[in-house]
């Protein structure tokens, strides 16, 4: 038997969250990839996490999941029904409101352990993404929240940029590894995340 996750929210406190995730919207809006929002779902509770925000709203629940889908979804949810409350149906990898399907990118069902959410400012830049300790977290946890790929671009760009400050002060035979160390440690940032064959430029698009 398939397993699946019940929720139900008032609709009064999905507009307060839509307002909020619509400031995230356009603050974000001149980034190339899409804006996801992380929904937790536990006992009586709905964590929503996107960049640079987070909020809790009461719900009523049917067991523990998690997922991530774009916040534009939540948009049309409220352009769509026009209801007191939104009754919402967590299956694996899709999400059911009403009569509307969504393509949802994770969902969890059988870890009691509730996977950590990745606070990121909500105009995060690549300095922010450098500092996400990727050993730090479940490949799980990195392609849930959708950072991955973003946090190895980020590496890419920075050891691209080392390579080029490298190269203006080849003259004075400084020696790129104990350039690339003295960077990190100004920055705080591990160097061994940035060894040219470790980064994996091959998956990035």
């Amino acid at each position: 038997m398939e397993d699946f996750v019940q929720f139900s929210i008032e609709t009064e406190d999905l507009e307060h969250l839509i307002r909020r995730l619509k400031i995230v919207e356009k603050v974000n809006r001149r980034k190339k990839h899409k804006i996801n929002c992380e929904v937790t779902v536990k006992d009586g509770i709905v964590e929503f996490n996107s960049p640079g925000y987070f909020q809790v709203l009461e719900a009523k629940t049917t067991g523990a999941c998690r997922f991530s889908t774009s916040i534009s979804i939540f948009f049309k949810l409220l352009k769509t029904y026009k209801k007191s409350t939104l009754y919402f149906e967590v299956h694996d990898n899709c999400l059911q409101i009403e009569d509307l399907s969504i393509k949802i990118n994770t969902t969890f069902f059988h870890n009691d352990r509730i996977l950590r959410s990745m606070q990121i400012p909500i105009n995060y830049n690549y300095d922010d993404l450098l500092r996400v300790r990727m050993n730090s977290f479940t490949t799980d946890e990195l392609d849930l929240n959708n950072v991955r790929v973003q946090v190895l671009k980020a590496r890419q760009i920075f050891l691209l940029d080392l390579l080029a400050a490298h190269k203006l002060l080849e003259i004075y035979k400084i020696d790129f590894n104990s350039f690339r160390n003295w960077a990190c440690l100004e920055l705080e940032l591990n160097p061994m995340d940035f060894v040219c064959n470790q980064i994996e430029l091959q998956t990035i698009k």
